[in-house]
């Protein structure tokens, strides 16, 4: 029997799933770079793995699941960056969470399908979670520079929860989008209730060097964008495939044995689709990362300036809790531990897991979500109690 949910629907009955034709799957992407991966390594003596690779990425592309594109009712817009409600609407729908996803991915990893949307696990548990959707790269949106989608889009969000709640509103955000609320929160701590960060970067020197780039490889890269006017996908996903070249080869092989009709096959197929999903940064917002951030290492530095205001986490004045997955390649250990270090004080959240297990993986619940969730109730009672 067919076990594979196909919609996330279930989860709030006002969500709209219109009926939306799906492209053929293309990934993993850059397909071509990955089979040169498994060819060079495995031609020789594992013919039989470099077989299981490839039937696997065929299982991939046939597999009958799809993603129900459920849209949650739009509470703020401004261009192509959306505000998501996963509450119940009004002002008892409880404590509101701004959620700030990664520019280069897709915000969806957060509300996956089924069994694996922290969201739905957050929502009707006193939070109400507002996922801020940065866009798909519109022509307007797509000139804008890093610090103006700070602050041309994800303060003003903040800034509408804030008023329209009458709540300081909770802050979380993911990976990149960590980097970016850390910057919120130094900007308007004193409407911020606090601040959760999952797998967030901010030491670049070590992301950098598990990544194998250098000074003038970010320079290189950064003149490249420029020149064609955007970070494509395939692009980004080439610079995370260095970090392990036979990564998603192996994953691939693996998945070639496991049943198609099962739950753990349905999640790695919706997870690939996320990842292949991804974003184009645009060419301002590409240069900033890789020069600024992974080239100088502003932030961890002290430099990193927004509205000419210096972005100094150690003078923060609020609750902090970072979660730092102890096998994230994507952002290594040291490079969000390098943030803890720097914090007055800060709770600390160590799943035994992945970038993206982490979040969506079956152990997700137990590791992140939970102690998560215990942390945001402990700040909402002290918010209604002082």
């Amino acid at each position: 029997m067919d076990i594979c949910p196909a919609s996330n629907q279930w989860m709030n009955p006002k969500a709209t799933c219109p009926r939306t034709a799906h492209p053929e799957r293309r990934g993993p992407r850059p397909l071509a770079l990955h089979v040169a991966h498994a060819e060079w390594a495995w031609r020789a003596g594992n013919s039989h793995r470099l077989a299981a690779f490839y039937r696997g990425v065929e299982a991939y592309r046939r597999h009958p699941y799809r993603r129900g594109i459920c849209e949650r009712p739009t509470a703020w817009q401004r261009g192509g960056s959306r505000l998501f409600d996963y509450g119940d609407g009004g002002h008892d729908g409880g404590w509101p969470l701004l959620v700030v996803p990664s520019l280069v991915n897709r915000a969806y990893i957060l509300d996956l399908m089924p069994g694996a949307s922290l969201l739905s696990f957050l929502h009707g548990k006193g939070v109400r979670p507002m996922l801020l959707d940065w866009g798909d790269g519109t022509t307007t949106d797509r000139q804008l520079t890093l610090e103006e989608l700070i602050l041309e889009r994800m303060k003003p969000a903040f800034d509408w929860l804030h008023h329209t709640s009458g709540k300081r509103p909770l802050v979380l955000g993911y990976c990149m989008g960590g980097t970016l609320a850390t910057a919120l929160a130094c900007l308007c701590q004193e409407k911020m209730a606090g601040l959760a960060l999952l797998a967030t970067p901010w030491h670049f020197d070590r992301g950098a060097r598990d990544m194998g780039h250098s000074r003038s490889y970010h320079g290189m890269l950064a003149s490249l964008t420029n020149r064609i006017g955007s970070a494509p996908v395939d692009l980004l996903q080439t610079l995370f495939a260095q970090i392990d070249p036979l990564n998603v080869p192996k994953k691939f092989a693996r998945f070639a044995e496991v049943a198609p009709t099962s739950q753990a096959a349905c999640r790695f197929v919706a997870i690939e689709d996320w990842l292949n999903d991804g974003v184009p940064l645009n060419a301002e917002v590409a240069a900033e990362c890789l020069l600024d951030w992974y080239g100088s290492n502003a932030p961890a530095r002290g430099d990193w300036r927004v509205d000419g205001i210096k972005i100094r986490p150690d003078l923060l004045d609020l609750p902090v809790c970072l979660a730092i997955p102890e096998r994230d390649r994507i952002v290594p250990p040291d490079s969000a531990l390098a943030l803890a270090s720097t914090l007055s004080s800060c709770d600390l959240i160590r799943p035994n897991a992945g970038h993206v297990g982490m979040v969506v993986g079956r152990n997700a619940e137990a590791a992140l979500w939970t102690p998560l969730l215990q942390w945001l109730r402990q700040i909402i009672a002290e918010q209604k109690d002082p």
